[in-house]
């Protein structure tokens, strides 16, 4: 299970590390998917929901894969804060510590790096 203060990159190597070290990556892909989905917390299966246009379960597991690790490390990876960036700022929103101008910048953002995702896809 995805420990509360773990973010999705992190999630994913453990993951994968656990697949191999039991040996069960000879397992189906709707296994390994439905073994990954169970995993991750609800709040972040909603954002993976979200990022992905809709029910993510009907998406591949190597798509949603992909889309745990692109969430996770999102813009930031080319700054100075490298994690998260994107769990954090939902957590500011969550207890109302942050301003109009962070909410419009957040969105731009959000648009840029969504429309960037589906660019490279």
């Amino acid at each position: 299970m995805q420990k509360e203060d773990e973010n999705l990159e992190d999630f994913i190597q453990i993951f994968s590390y656990n697949v191999k070290r039991f040996k069960m990556y000879n397992l189906d892909e709707e296994t390994l998917k439905a073994l990954l989905l169970n995993s991750i917390k609800d709040e972040r299966i909603d954002l993976i929901s979200f990022m992905g246009k809709g029910d993510i379960s009907l998406l591949s597991f190597g798509y949603i894969f992909e889309l745990c690790i692109y969430i996770s490390r999102g813009k930031a990876r080319t700054k100075k804060n490298p994690r998260d960036s994107i769990m954090s700022r939902i957590n500011k929103f969550e207890t109302r510590k942050v301003s109009r101008v962070e909410i419009g910048n957040f969105l731009d953002n959000f648009k840029t790096n969504i429309f960037g995702f589906l660019v490279k896809k």
